[in-house]
């Protein structure tokens, strides 16, 4: 496998407070890594990094090599990136096809992979919503419109922050088979999360996350062997 995001020894602040600590991490073509820890570890801020949002003041990150240092958060998504902030931030009062038609672009010399039949097709209650407004929408159908309005712009990676936070679990099954359907379509996806359940079952490698650093690298197999890791650093 080749990398698709290579993260080196990233520190980056608020302000005056330092908030990551020389982080690195990498992600191949085609697999599902999850960046997990408890809430505050740095998991959210990394993603931000990554996205030239809250730009880190040294180290590097790369995507398929190039360097992403200095560029603006909207040329990072014309590379292929796509964000689901754990905000959400859906525009409330576009309706929901109106939230998914906002997505949509087509990446130079690409074509169409993700459109509004296929996001119907995975998000099925979407359908049925599509002329409602975004404000009136529940937590967990926010997600589910969150995620497809990044899905319509055709990113390659895929940066989910905390898709599961707060949610019933009716909805975390319905998320967690819309990550497996991404990744069958070839999808590289960086997961933030602090459900380990649910990471364990779709991810391929993890990263654990401690006060702005990381303390643990490996499979799921590794990590699901390592009780010693998940008591300290995840509280189980």
């Amino acid at each position: 496998m080749s990398a698709e995001l290579e993260v080196q020894k990233i520190n980056s602040y608020y302000g005056l407070s330092h908030i990551l600590f020389d982080v690195s991490l990498d992600v191949n073509k085609g697999e599902i890594v999850v960046l997990l820890g408890r809430n505050g570890a740095g998991k959210s801020t990394t993603m931000l990094s990554v996205m030239g949002l809250n730009p880190p003041k040294t180290g590097s990150v790369a995507y398929r090599g190039r360097d992403l240092t200095g560029l603006a958060p909207y040329k990072i998504a014309r590379l292929g990136i796509g964000f689901v902030h754990e905000d959400r931030r859906i525009f409330p009062d576009l309706t929901v096809k109106g939230n998914l038609e906002v997505g949509k672009k087509t990446p130079k010399g690409k074509g169409r992979k993700w459109g509004l039949e296929p996001i119907y097709e995975m998000f099925p209650l979407l359908r049925r919503l599509e002329n409602r407004q975004g404000g009136t929408l529940s937590g967990g159908e926010q997600q589910m419109l969150t995620i497809g309005r990044t899905l319509m712009g055709d990113p390659d990676l895929l940066l989910l922050d905390e898709p599961s936070e707060g949610l019933a679990p009716i909805i975390v099954k319905v998320l967690g088979a819309s990550i497996d359907r991404m990744r069958k379509e070839g999808m590289t996806i960086l997961l933030s999360e602090q459900n380990l359940k649910f990471s364990l079952k779709h991810a391929d490698r993890a990263f654990i996350m401690d006060d702005g650093a990381i303390k643990f690298q490996g499979t799921i197999k590794e990590l699901e062997e390592n009780e010693e890791v998940k008591k300290r650093y995840l509280a189980v």
